[in-house]
Order: C-alpha cells, then sequence, then structure tokens
C-alpha cells in the first residue's frame, strides 16, 4: 500500500516539474527501496501511473470543453473520447509498473547478495 501510494504521489508531482517519463525513475527507486514481491510492485505501477494520467484527463475533460479530446479521439480512429482515457490509462501504466517491475528485480538480486551462502552438501 505504501508503494502505490508512493508512486502514485510521487508521479503525480513529479510530472508538474519534470518530463512524463520521470515517473519511471521514480517507480524503479521506489520499488528498490519499497517492494516486496515483483508481482505486487508491477501492479502497484501499473495502477498508480495508469490513474496519474487517467485522473488529470478526466478533470481537464470535464472542467473544460471536450471537443479536443473528440477531435483526437477521431484522429486516432476511436469511437469516443473515452478510447484515450483508456490509451492514456494503458500507456502510463505500461511504463510505471514495468518500472517498477525492474526494480522489484533488482532489489531482489541486492537482497540475495546480503545473504550468507548456505552450506551445500558435498
Amino acid at each position: 500500500m505504501k508503494l502505490f501510494f508512493g508512486l502514485l504521489v510521487g508521479a503525480v508531482l513529479l510530472q508538474m516539474l519534470l518530463p512524463w517519463w520521470s515517473m519511471a525513475v521514480w517507480a524503479f527507486v521506489l520499488a528498490v527501496l519499497l517492494a516486496d514481491r515483483p508481482v505486487n510492485a508491477c501492479a502497484a505501477g501499473l495502477v498508480a501511473g495508469g490513474f496519474s494520467w487517467l485522473l488529470p484527463a478526466l478533470w481537464l475533460f470535464y472542467t473544460r470543453d471536450h471537443r479536443l479530446a473528440d477531435q483526437l479521439a477521431q484522429v486516432f480512429q476511436l469511437p469516443s473520447a473515452a478510447g484515450l482515457f483508456v490509451m492514456a490509462f494503458l500507456i502510463a501504466g505500461l511504463v510505471t509498473g514495468l518500472a517498477a517491475l525492474s526494480g522489484a528485480f533488482v532489489r531482489m538480486i541486492l537482497l540475495r547478495k546480503h545473504e550468507k551462502p548456505s552450506a551445500r552438501p558435498n
């Protein structure tokens, strides 16, 4: 849960100041520090990264005129603007999820190096 909320808040804040891909760097670093299992890190990254793009997109869509979203949907040959929201969620979610998964694997490797080698029978 800490990983999910850390990813969500960090991704939203970093994207206000830095390029969009900064959320992937944040997801990697946070997963190295906090991930317990790679599957959980990937799922938390996918959902948190997706929501970090979906929520602002929905807010802009409903508080402003939605003609731009409808026109973009036509450019991408989508039936409605809802397809844009799905695309935004998937793109951001995949980027952040894969970065968190990579960070969790690095954490596993680092933790294995610090374990004592087990005695092997001859």
